[in-house]
């Protein structure tokens, strides 16, 4: 069976204070949320994310994702081959998905489709991270927004319920929500396990608020 990956981009001191301002202060809600996790939340600890997956014609690994960065006119959703992004793998992490040939067809139509009708990025979604309730553009995209629209074609129920009830998490909580649904994260740079999956299975449901719960009864 074909896999995916969840790419998360590590901040750094390089003058791109966005990133570490986002990092940083995602990280103190997420540990405020979840306080016996924050080690975890740590290891965890990004500023963008990316779904890598090969080309569906020719087989290259390929990276979608929605930034500010790429070119003048071509901000949004974009697509670039992995060579073009991981130029610095100590910098990545990711975990890696199982899914379908049909799901693979169906993640390349989706990021082919957005970026023919030019989708945008999502400033307002970016803006609300500051914020204590969530806002965005549903015609825009940010990164890790983007990331859960692609992720709903692994075949893995888990996952589809994360992106059923977050579907604009900032990177550093989809990275955290992965992770706990059932994946190792991995260095890019080493390929080892830095952050191994639980052992038990967890499963992932709603509660009657629409809160995903784990089998192990700590709330989402």
């Amino acid at each position: 069976m074909p896999t995916i990956r969840l790419y998360n981009y590590l901040p750094a001191r390089d003058k791109h204070w966005l990133d570490n301002i986002i990092a940083g202060w995602t990280l103190i809600w997420n540990v405020l949320r979840w306080p016996t996790q924050a080690k975890n939340l740590r290891k965890l600890l990004c500023s963008h994310s990316e779904i890598g997956f090969p080309d569906r014609h020719t087989g290259e690994p390929m990276m979608a994702t929605s930034t500010m960065r790429y070119a003048k006119g071509k901000n949004g959703v974009v697509c670039r081959p992995a060579s073009e992004v991981l130029k610095h793998p100590e910098r990545w992490t990711y975990f890696e998905l199982p899914i379908s040939e049909t799901g693979l067809y169906r993640l390349q139509w989706v990021v082919d489709t957005q970026i023919s009708k030019g989708v945008g990025y999502d400033k307002k979604a970016i803006a609300s991270f500051f914020l204590p309730f969530r806002v965005h553009d549903k015609d825009k995209e940010i990164c890790s927004e983007e990331s859960v629209h692609l992720l709903w074609n692994c075949d893995d129920e888990n996952v589809a319920m994360i992106c059923t009830n977050y579907p604009v998490p900032s990177p550093l909580r989809l990275a955290y929500l992965v992770w706990k649904a059932g994946y190792d994260l991995y260095s890019l740079k080493t390929g080892e396990v830095i952050l191994p999956a639980r052992s038990k299975k967890i499963t992932l449901t709603a509660d009657k608020q629409g809160n995903v719960v784990s089998s192990d009864r700590m709330a989402l």
